[in-house]
């Protein structure tokens, strides 16, 4: 098995890493920004997790108003859809690698690709970012986020000796993709007519970081799909 082979047995991956359901305070901003500007009611959302893992986000989801038959997502993992299917997620399914999505143009209000983009192959993430520009609506929000790469190693080079998190030193090996800023603006505006991108960090020391090529991971928030 070749490495790269190795690094996408995402069964394998499944049974080694499994995910908590707290959700990041940044991503709980824009999202909770982005009911408000469909005055507050989530109910009437339609929702597409885009790699769902574990369902990590759908308990929270729940709470914040959009109903459960609203809530979507697809997963490469068996293993990690039963557990979705576990907490009431039923429409989270199962879907091979390079199989369009089984939804309509144009279906959702918002998409969520969390920690996925760096475990696609750079030469194949195309078919996926212009199959999330196609099912999103036109005033929809994509939401998209990744490690800020080589930043990232330096950071978990800091965390490992001063903070003694020794386990920082080696990097995912699943990560077979590595963005910096600058290359996953370009990827991104491909397929969005507009791409912010911010830090994916709270905290004193990540709040003071202005340049983008310092963030440890970025935060794209995706409107205007080209479609």
């Amino acid at each position: 098995m070749n490495q790269l082979a190795k690094n996408q047995d995402f069964e394998a991956y499944a049974d080694e890493k499994t995910f908590n359901y707290s959700t990041n305070p940044v991503w709980e901003k824009f999202f909770n920004d982005f009911i408000q500007t469909r005055n507050g009611n989530a109910q009437n959302l339609k929702l597409f997790d885009y790699g769902c893992g574990d369902g990590k986000l759908f308990p929270n989801l729940l709470q914040k108003g959009v109903k459960a038959e609203n809530i979507h997502g697809v997963e490469v993992s068996q293993t990690r859809v039963a557990r979705c299917h576990e907490i009431g997620f039923k429409n989270a399914q199962y879907l091979p690698l390079h199989t369009k999505l089984p939804y309509a143009d144009k279906d959702f209000d918002a998409i969520n690709y969390l920690e996925v983009i760096e475990h696609v192959p750079a030469a194949e993430i195309d078919f996926y970012l212009a199959e999330m520009a196609r099912v999103l609506k036109q005033d929809g929000m994509a939401i998209i986020t990744t490690p800020n790469y080589p930043v990232k190693r330096v950071i978990d080079i800091y965390d490992a000796f001063v903070h003694k998190k020794w386990l920082r030193l080696k990097d995912d090996p699943t990560h077979v993709t590595f963005y910096t800023h600058k290359s996953l603006q370009v990827r991104l505006e491909k397929f969005f007519g507009s791409v912010e991108i911010y830090c994916y960090k709270e905290g004193f020391f990540y709040k003071r970081l202005k340049s983008p090529y310092l963030m440890h991971k970025l935060i794209a928030v995706c409107k205007n799909p080209k479609n």
